[in-house]
C-alpha cells in the first residue's frame, strides 16, 4: 500500500478560473512527496509511518489540517483507480505536543540553515544552552542516511557539513538533550 500525507489549508482567499474566491481543502504540501510512502504489511501486521512536516508561515495554522490516507499500488482494471484502504484527518493545532518553540528560551535549541536555499555545504546555526552534546542527521525523503554528526555545541554554534550534497530535497533531525528539531533542507547549485 501507498501513505500519503497531505496538509491542507482551508478559507483560502483567491479568485480560480471558476470565479469562486474562497476555496476549502487546498492542498499545501505532500509530505514526503505526491508518491507517499510505500509499505508492505503482511496479514495480522503493524506498521507505523513517521513524518516530520514545517508550515510556511504564510499559512494559517489554524486552518490547517493532517489528511492522511492508505492507498493499494494496484491500479483497477474497470475504471483506471487506486482503492483506498483508509482514511482520517486532524488539525495541524490538535497534534499533540506540537508547539512553535519561543526564540529567547534558548533551553529549547532552535536551528537555522544558512543560505536559504541551501548550497552543496549548508550551514546549521545552532542556538541552545553551552555545553550540550548534540547529533545532527540528515536524510533524504525516502529515509536514507546522507550524513551524521555528533559532538557539543554552544550558543549559537555553527555546523558545517563535512561532505558536498547533491542538488534536491532533504530532511534534517537535531536531537540535544531530550529535545528533537526537525526540518526540510532544500539543496541547490
Amino acid at each position: 500500500m501507498r501513505v500519503s500525507v497531505v496538509i491542507t489549508e482551508d478559507s483560502c482567499y483567491y479568485v480560480g478560473p471558476n470565479g469562486d474566491p474562497w476555496h476549502n481543502h487546498v492542498c499545501r504540501d505532500y509530505i514526503p512527496n505526491q508518491y507517499g510512502t510505500v509499505l508492505t504489511i503482511p496479514a495480522g501486521g503493524l506498521d507505523s509511518v513517521e513524518q516530520p512536516f514545517t508550515i510556511a508561515s504564510n499559512w494559517n495554522e489554524q486552518r490547517c489540517k493532517i489528511v492522511v490516507y492508505a492507498q493499494s499500488t494496484t491500479m483497477m482494471p474497470a475504471d483506471s483507480s487506486y482503492p483506498a484502504y483508509q482514511g482520517a484527518q486532524v488539525a495541524v493545532l490538535d497534534l499533540v505536543g506540537v508547539q512553535e518553540p519561543k526564540t529567547a528560551d534558548h533551553s529549547y535549541p532552535q536551528v537555522r540553515v544558512i543560505p536559504t536555499p541551501a548550497s552543496s555545504r549548508p550551514v546549521f546555526i545552532i542556538s541552545t544552552a553551552n555545553n550540550r552534546p548534540f547529533r545532527l542527521v540528515i536524510h533524504t525523503v525516502d529515509g536514507s542516511v546522507v550524513s551524521e554528526l555528533s559532538g557539543v555545541v554552544n550558543h549559537n554554534s555553527r555546523i558545517t557539513l563535512p561532505i558536498r550534497l547533491v542538488p534536491g530535497i532533504y530532511l534534517y533531525r537535531l536531537l540535544i538533550d531530550n529535545a528533537i528539531q526537525t526540518g526540510k533542507l532544500t539543496v541547490t547549485y
